[in-house]
């Protein structure tokens, strides 16, 4: 798997992770869901989303550079 490729499937699980996290916290907040959610779930799934994130965003960084390099 390329890169390329690997930066698009973190940042697409990072931010399917994001959206699910606030979708769940939004619920829990207006009382949509149960109230027994655990606050450590959550506080895990935004620490996981914000390391995928970076992931993501280090690769895509570390690609620009090499083509850069690679251009010149």
């Amino acid at each position: 798997m390329s890169a390329h490729s690997l930066s698009h499937v973190l940042f697409g699980a990072a931010t399917l992770l994001a959206l699910t996290i606030t979708v769940s916290a939004v619920g829990e907040l207006l009382g949509w869901w149960q109230r027994s959610l655990d606050t450590s779930l959550v506080v895990s799934g935004v620490a996981v989303s914000l390391v995928l994130t970076l992931c993501a965003s280090y690769l895509r960084r570390d690609k620009r550079g090499a083509a850069s390099q690679a251009g010149t």
